[in-house]
């Protein structure tokens, strides 16, 4: 008993070094205003709509990659794509490449880092068999239901990556009490900018509504998307922090 112990903890703490040796890869790709985005990788689409993709058991080597913009109907399903870069990207073995397109230059700048059990938590997207059009405006078909807030304010781009965030979020759960907490990620943080969205994440890791709307304003200053920043109103449980934090937002216009 005491060596089948023995051999599954060993396992589990070589997890990471096994992740790293193998020349399993992943790609996410994003766009820098944070909007939603299709995208096809060596002639296979991958049929989702989010402001990110995860694609996972990616060989080494070079692929050829087109990335669209898209853009959700607003009273009916689908929505449509505008290409918004073309070309191919070559993948090292072993690693999480992260992929930043910038629509309005159509150029795409791609960093690196190990493949990890922490940075690769996100179950990879699976291929659609379906078509459309090329185009500038081609047309995007989806079964999904149109989606919400469609009048948000864009998200311009922010610097706190993806294993960035998970630092923090393993940081914070570290720490045994919130006000430690706070003070961890806030260090954590740094000057990164991030998204109103990322807040909200960030905000469940707490206990309790006071720390909450404590990292609420402090992270105020270095959110991109300023205008969507009131939607935290509704994290809160009780109705004094959510007037303090409503309050707050008032004496910033």
């Amino acid at each position: 008993m005491k060596r089948i112990l023995f051999t599954a903890l060993f396992s589990l703490s070589a997890l990471p070094e096994i992740w790293a040796q193998s020349d399993h890869s992943a790609l996410k790709v994003v766009l820098n205003d944070g909007s939603p985005l299709v995208v096809t990788l060596d002639d296979r689409r991958y049929n989702k709509h989010g402001v990110s993709l995860t694609i996972g058991d990616l060989p080494p080597g070079k692929h050829y990659v087109k990335v669209y913009a898209y853009t959700p109907y607003k009273s009916k399903q689908g929505g449509n794509a505008e290409l918004v870069f073309s070309g191919k990207i070559k993948i090292k073995a072993g690693t999480m490449a992260y992929a930043v397109v910038d629509p309005s230059k159509q150029t795409l700048s791609l960093s690196e880092s190990p493949l990890t059990a922490q940075n690769y938590n996100p179950p990879p997207a699976q291929p659609s068999h379906n078509t459309f059009t090329e185009g500038d405006r081609s047309a995007v078909t989806s079964s999904a239901a149109p989606a919400e807030n469609v009048n948000r304010a864009p998200v311009p781009h922010y610097d706190l990556s993806s294993m960035d965030f998970a630092n923090v979020k393993k940081a914070a759960g570290e720490q045994e009490t919130d006000s430690k907490k706070l003070t961890t990620m806030q260090t954590a943080l740094g000057e990164h900018t991030y998204s109103t969205d990322q807040v909200k994440e960030m905000m469940g890791w707490f206990s309790f509504d006071d720390t909450r709307v404590a990292f609420a304003k402090w992270c105020y200053p270095h959110v991109v998307d300023k205008a969507n920043y009131g939607e935290l109103s509704s994290v809160f449980s009780f109705d004094n922090t959510r007037n303090d934090f409503d309050n707050f937002m008032k004496s910033q216009k």
